[in-house]
């Protein structure tokens, strides 16, 4: 219950010589879903919201005497503990002093380092295999060990076995909205048991670098996945992702051979959509109840073709004769031992 992943968001509110304002209210707005938040400065002016998801917010701040204060574009991320600390200028509580554009927050409440995915960068590069666990590789700092592995959407243990600034291979830890999702298998790894949709997938944070206490287990690094949710507006996607032996060139040993490349096909597909819980005239759900669902389904078949030693008549009856010496394939190095093997028997 102590791997939280939501986001916090606190800070002072002061007066222009730097004094602190008590009892300044405040509203932390979340743009995409409506939901609303407040709170209170205390004795020290120092407000704090916390379990945030993940999204872009608007926060206004009154206090008898000044001018209201609107920050917007606050963007908060999967873990985020940030800072931001607000200046009021004296004036009618009427009067709105509004600073537009990305406000900036200071990450100075954690000792952690991390690597943020949003769905923009998600939707916008391609994933090996079509896997969010795969995300990892774009984060900074971390070596890939199986890139030579082909990787499908719902592979548990080729996607996190990956060394973050030096650690061990596959010792990190997943987790998908603060719930742990990995096991160890007892072989020195972990496999995560559920390997969540990419479209599913609202955020992604790799965290490395002296990590947080409530992370004690993980070795190196920690894994955050946070679900979507709906907002007050109605959307999806319906998505197909094919690879197939049509669309990619031949192999240099197939060529060499003067054989094709073998036939295969690859297709991910699937569809989300997400949006209020609306019930006609008995309910409404925009500003508080929301819904999310994602399917995703995966095809694949794969040729093969391979070089292969077949024995004749006599040499099936102990006469080997026939053999002019062992075949030796490029694709297949290890035939020619297996022959030799075979005679020596």
């Amino acid at each position: 219950m102590a791997q939280e992943f939501r986001a916090t968001l606190q800070g002072t509110i002061t007066d222009p010589t730097s004094a602190a304002i008590v009892g300044a209210s405040l509203t932390l707005k979340n743009t995409d879903t409506g939901v609303e938040r407040e709170a209170a400065a205390d004795s020290a002016g120092h407000y704090i919201f916390q379990f945030l998801p993940p999204g872009k917010y608007v926060l206004t701040t009154k206090a008898s005497g000044f001018k209201t204060d609107q920050r917007e574009d606050i963007i908060l991320s999967l873990g985020d503990n940030s800072r931001l600390d607000i200046e009021l200028s004296l004036g009618q509580a009427t009067e709105t002093v509004t600073v537009a554009g990305e406000v900036a927050t200071v990450q100075s409440e954690s000792s952690s380092l991390g690597s943020v995915l949003n769905r923009k960068v998600v939707d916008t590069l391609p994933l090996k295999g079509h896997s969010s666990l795969f995300m990892f590789t774009l984060a900074t700092g971390v070596v890939n060990n199986r890139y030579g592995e082909d990787t499908r959407p719902n592979d548990t243990i080729t996607n996190v076995s990956y060394s973050s600034n030096g650690s061990p291979v596959a010792s990190g830890d997943v987790s998908v909205d603060g719930v742990a999702n990995t096991v160890n298998v007892n072989r020195g790894v972990n496999i995560s048991q559920w390997v969540p949709q990419v479209d599913a997938v609202a955020e992604f944070k790799l965290q490395t670098g002296t990590l947080p206490a409530e992370y004690g287990r993980s070795g190196g690094s920690i894994m955050n996945i946070v679900i979507r949710s709906g907002t007050n507006n109605l959307h999806g996607s319906v998505y197909e992702y094919l690879r197939n032996a049509a669309l990619d060139s031949n192999l240099f040993f197939n060529n060499t051979a003067g054989r094709r490349l073998a036939r295969y096909g690859s297709n991910t597909y699937g569809f989300s959509v997400g949006g209020p819980v609306w019930l006609g005239k008995f309910y409404d759900g925009r500003n508080r109840t929301f819904f999310f669902f994602n399917f995703e389904g995966s095809r694949e078949g794969n040729g093969i073709s391979p070089v292969l030693n077949v024995p004749t008549a006599r040499m099936r009856s102990g006469d080997f004769s026939e053999f002019s010496g062992a075949i030796y394939d490029p694709l297949s190095p290890d035939l020619c031992t297996e022959c030799e093997v075979a005679l020596s028997g």
